[in-house]
């Protein structure tokens, strides 16, 4: 009975340490898999964010209306009214140009009378036989009629300048202003507009012709999209002495109004991510199974993330922070 009882001792005692044994083994290997398996930080490819940049609708054309010499007689137009190209816009009246008139007429009156004497002086002439008397008074004649021809010429020239009509050069919108000196100025803004900012001298390289850019106006929410079409390579007048500004524009074709304010949107180039990502000009790219695969790029560093011009896409994963001991085709274990 005793020896039963031992054997029973020995077995219970034997699968014990079997089980430490195996509970032993288990942790050691767990152990040694993570181990295998270093921790990691990812991180996603991203576009670069929109450069956003504040400025105005502005009229492609302004222009005062030229007025022709004299007083204003009537304004044609209504302040802030449409107008077509040629329309007329206002009428004028100068007494300087009357006064030269009525001189002239004076002059074309007795230019006439010279011309009735030299014709009947050559009437009588050519009864006579005298050929260089005729000669003579017929090169008279003559001239009396190409001034007289020259006087009336002029007189038909500045009757338009005694009643004057301004003009539209170009469609758009009428602003009269009476606050000069006491003559209306009329200025014409034209329909076509476009959206007009300033950029810094650090964001310039942000812009590029042609780049796509959505334009939002402030207060009525309107937005369109459009292309940058112009971009200046000379200082703006608001310059700074550190820091210059280049004016660039974009035309607008939607229901903005002159003047108002608007934030532009301009899509950028190329990916984004931490520059922490970037060693040996590359990066480690994990996939869905958490294997790395070593991946060269190309691009610049812009404050602290790496502008990706080439070798990367939109979504893909990126390990964040690549140690020594990464290599190509590891398998790790990551920390989104």
């Amino acid at each position: 009975m005793k020896k039963i009882k031992h054997k029973k001792k020995i077995l219970s005692g034997t699968i014990i340490g079997l089980i430490l044994i195996i509970t032993i083994f288990s942790l050691t290997s767990s152990k040694n898999t993570k181990s295998d398996e270093k921790g990691y930080k990812i991180t996603k490819v991203t576009k670069i964010s929109p450069f956003i940049v504040t400025g105005k609708i502005k009229a492609t054309r302004t222009q005062v209306a030229t007025l022709p010499q004299g007083k204003v007689q009537q304004i044609l137009v209504d302040n802030g009214a449409h107008v077509d190209a040629g329309q007329a816009l206002a009428t004028t009246y100068s007494q300087v140009s009357q006064n030269n008139m009525d001189d002239l007429n004076q002059e074309i009156a007795q230019q006439q009378r010279k011309v009735t004497e030299l014709k009947r002086q050559l009437d009588l002439v050519k009864g006579q036989d005298d050929q260089a008397r005729l000669s003579e008074v017929q090169a008279s004649y003559n001239d009396a009629n190409d001034e007289l021809t020259n006087l009336q010429t002029k007189l038909q020239r500045g009757q338009s300048k005694v009643n004057g009509t301004a003009i539209a050069p170009f469609a758009g919108t009428v602003a009269i202003d009476y606050t000069k000196m006491g003559t209306p100025s009329i200025t014409i803004y034209g329909d076509d507009l476009i959206f007009k900012a300033n950029v810094s001298e650090y964001d310039y390289d942000k812009l590029q012709l042609n780049a796509n850019l959505k334009v939002t106006a402030l207060a009525s929410k309107e937005s369109i999209a459009t292309k940058i079409n112009f971009i200046s390579n000379e200082p703006a007048a608001t310059s700074k002495a550190n820091d210059a500004k280049y004016e660039f524009t974009a035309p607008i074709h939607n229901h903005f109004m002159n003047g108002q304010t608007a934030r532009a949107s301009v899509e950028q180039a190329g990916l984004s991510i931490p520059t922490t990502c970037v060693k040996k000009q590359g990066v480690y790219v994990v996939n869905k199974k958490h294997v790395v695969s070593f991946k060269a790029i190309i691009g610049k560093t812009e404050n602290s993330h790496f502008k990706v011009e080439k070798g990367l896409r939109a979504g893909q994963s990126v390990i964040v922070n690549p140690d020594k001991s990464l290599r190509d085709g590891s398998k790790v274990s990551v920390d989104d």
